[in-house]
């Protein structure tokens, strides 16, 4: 993301905490209020306040954001428009909002579309999200002129409002859906049931848990435990996490469903669970011996955690007659 940019009409760049007024007008418009919602801005202090905690350590960590974005021939300034991430979801996904005196112009279209072309070209992102309020029907029949499609309702954390959730293929491979994460400190029967069905098809034979009650004596003993449910937007789960307490340390255990392999959903729900816990430790087979319940081979992992920061401690090792794994370890202070 360069600091400046420009189109045939606009110019695009960073937000600085100079823009506290500009943000103080637009987060108070009547479209932002009813369709974005009260961010409870209302003093020059809280817009500088909300750039200072909002995009510019959102620049520092991703090396891109959202834009500001004025007229090339005059500068003014007349919207924000670029990308935006939330935890629980498995792709970026474009934002966008101008003063209403230059909404209908075209300028929302041209601003998104070059944030579209970065995407693909710069930032060789497969897929981008779109989050839209049910009654936004501008912001839906622009996402719909720029090729996104609905691909279901989708709900924030701890917000029951339902809002439309669309998405735009910027490759011509076929990329994973939308897919959120849910975090429980329970695990509801239904959710075990799922989560074992997952297991027992892609963990060895060795490793196989025949019943409900099987499953329950594995989670009996964790401390602690925090789930993390990984779901498309028909709420089918396709992947799971678990953290939970052992020995004084922070433990994890991570499946995910075949149909998810390769598709970089492991990285993502890793690294959910990663941004909860600087430290966390895990046993990992290293072999190429064991065997899935369908014959096929168990590939071991201990590549993937590799590249997603972990160490490998050859000499802790997991002898048991069903399993013969490897410690690793995660340290967000190391990386």
């Amino acid at each position: 993301m360069n600091n400046t940019s420009s189109t045939e009409r606009l110019i695009l760049r960073k937000v600085t905490v100079e823009d506290a007024d500009f943000l103080l007008e637009l987060l108070n418009t009547p479209s932002w209020l009813e369709y974005i919602g009260d961010r409870n801005i209302h003093t020059l202090e809280a817009a500088a306040e909300y750039i200072i905690n909002g995009p510019l350590p959102f620049y520092a960590k991703h090396g891109f954001g959202s834009y500001c974005v004025e007229l090339r021939d005059s500068g003014t300034r007349i919207g924000m428009c670029g990308l935006y991430k939330r935890d629980n979801l498995n792709y970026y996904d474009l934002g966008f909002a101008l003063l209403p005196e230059y909404e209908g112009k075209g300028y929302a279209r041209e601003a998104c579309e070059f944030v579209l072309k970065e995407s693909r070209e710069v930032l060789k992102f497969q897929s981008l999200l779109a989050i839209t309020d049910k009654s936004n029907l501008r912001s839906i029949q622009l996402l719909e002129r720029l090729g996104f499609q609905w691909k279901g309702d989708f709900s924030f954390e701890n917000n029951p409002e339902i809002l439309n959730c669309f998405q735009l293929s910027l490759v011509e491979k076929t990329v994973a859906p939308p897919l959120t994460i849910v975090i429980t400190e329970e695990l509801t029967l239904e959710q075990k049931a799922t989560v074992r069905k997952i297991w027992n098809s892609v963990y060895p034979d060795s490793l196989v848990l025949p019943t409900a009650d099987d499953f329950d004596l594995y989670l009996e003993p964790l401390g602690k435990q925090r789930h993390y449910l990984l779901k498309d937007l028909s709420s089918e789960l396709l992947g799971w996490g678990i953290t939970f307490e052992r020995e004084n340390n922070r433990w994890f255990a991570m499946i995910l469903d075949d149909s998810m392999h390769r598709t970089g959903m492991g990285t993502v729900l890793l690294k959910r669970m990663q941004a909860d816990q600087p430290q966390l430790s895990g046993w990992v087979i290293d072999h190429k011996n064991a065997v899935r319940t369908d014959g096929k081979p168990y590939l071991s992992p201990v590549e993937f955690y590799l590249k997603n920061k972990f160490t490998l401690e050859s000499e802790t090792r997991l002898e048991l007659p069903t399993i013969s794994a490897v410690c690793i370890r995660y340290n967000h202070e190391n990386n």
